[in-house]
């Protein structure tokens, strides 16, 4: 009974006090309630704010960190993926970057950006043990990282542990299937580095791809040829009708567009290793004997849509076909003439009357593009015909020349076909 009313009495004053306190907040003036209701709303809306804009900068950073930025600057995954972007495009990231990365890894201490942006920063300033350090750090934090990996590729390379190179560059083409045009940037990036050239070439001779690729990379970001060379190493001497590594014809041409004939012409007899009886005429091969070596100094050949040139096996012979069509150079070759007088010559026999589409030989300067000769092949007709012209080579301005078989269009297109033999541009008279 006692407890019954004790009970009772409890309640009695819990109702008592919510009552009273009711009564007391109704008591208090408007103008103290409402500042703290506007105050307890803007707290909630700023929370609000402050969640939706972090949500919309990390559903941004999908599309880049810089947009993410404009939402969130200050957003610590933001400053990393900037970060990391700027690692990744620029190369070596600025004090800077290490600096902002460092204060964002206090606020994402799993992320591995700021060890590699650390590592980036320690080589730059020489300290490759603390770079090294880093690295492991980061490998730890994210072993699958591309970038991780490419740059434990890097520092393996440049210190010459070329087993540690091939494991890790064997975990990156298993794990990304993508990762060969990103793993010949970094070979091409170290490649410039004497140092670790030895070590590159060690991890070459391991992937005949990555080799073919790294080579014409180099080849055509215009490096140093001689470095392109020394990583080629030492080649077999290419065989008949053998075809030529793409990087080789890459670098040849990359340099003969950027007028440096003589170096270009210099790298293509090393490579070719051609015999005296080769170079002795103005022209490499002029009897279509598939021999070897690249283009420009050995001859390129066309076949499609306008028509074709091709050599005719082993008996000497060009075929060439031509449609009539639309203008176009079945073959061309660059040669070397010195000044003077000289004298072209060859015969051609099939079908080829000149007025339904036109076939020629043509010889003109390189660079200055002077036309120095023009041989037209009409009123062929099955037999055999001879054709020969005279034409002379300037002392100045014309070093080079290109040599090519050059198809012109009429205006109601027939069929030109010949078979052409005797190439020869010799001197004139002697003179």
């Amino acid at each position: 009974m006692s407890r019954r009313s004790s009970g009772r009495r409890r309640r009695s004053r819990s109702g008592k006090s919510a009552s009273a306190e009711a009564a007391a907040a109704a008591a208090l003036p408007w103008t103290t309630v409402w500042p703290r209701l506007i105050a307890a709303g803007l707290a909630a809306l700023g929370l609000v704010f402050l969640i939706y804009r972090y949500s919309v900068a990390n559903a941004l950073l999908e599309l880049g960190p810089e947009m993410a930025a404009t939402v969130a600057p200050g957003h610590p995954e933001v400053q990393l993926e900037r970060a990391y972007d700027e690692l990744r495009f620029a190369g070596d990231p600025t004090a800077a970057t290490e600096e902002a990365t460092m204060q964002a890894f206090g606020r994402a201490p799993l992320s591995e950006v700021p060890l590699l942006i650390g590592a980036r920063r320690a080589d730059a300033l020489g300290d490759g043990r603390r770079a090294d350090r880093l690295v492991s750090m980061a490998a730890r934090r994210n072993p699958r990282s591309r970038y991780v990996l490419l740059l434990a590729l890097d520092k393996h390379i440049r210190n010459g542990r070329v087993t540690e190179a091939a494991v890790t560059m064997g975990v990156l083409t298993r794990v990304f299937s993508d990762i060969g045009p990103f793993l010949v940037s970094e070979l091409a990036r170290m490649a410039v580095d004497p140092a670790a050239r030895p070590a590159v070439r060690h991890v070459m001779a391991s992937d005949p791809g990555i080799r073919s690729a790294l080579l014409e990379q180099l080849a055509r970001d215009g490096s140093d040829p001689a470095m392109i060379v020394e990583l080629a190493g030492a080649e077999p001497r290419p065989a008949p009708g053998q075809v030529a590594p793409r990087w080789q014809r890459l670098l040849l041409d990359n340099l003969v567009d950027r007028g440096r004939t003589e170096d270009a012409f210099r790298i293509w007899r090393q490579i070719v290793r051609p015999d005296a009886v080769a170079l002795a005429g103005g022209v490499y091969d002029p009897g279509f004997e598939d021999r070897p070596g690249p283009p420009p100094f050995n001859w390129s050949f066309v076949s499609g849509s306008h028509g074709y040139a091709e050599p005719a096996g082993q008996s000497g012979e060009l075929q060439a076909l031509y449609y009539g069509r639309d203008n176009v150079e079945l073959a061309t070759q660059l040669i070397r003439l010195e000044p003077g007088r000289y004298r072209i010559s060859f015969a051609a026999d099939g079908e080829a009357d000149g007025e339904h589409g036109l076939l020629t030989w043509t010889l003109a300067c390189h660079r200055a593009g002077t036309r120095l000769v023009t041989v037209p092949i009409v009123g062929v007709d099955f037999a055999s015909k001879p054709f020969s012209e005279s034409f002379t080579v300037p002392a100045e301005g014309c070093a080079n020349q290109w040599l090519r078989l050059v198809g012109q269009a009429a205006e109601f297109p027939e069929d030109q076909r010949v078979t052409i033999s005797g190439l020869r541009i010799e001197r004139d008279g002697g003179r």
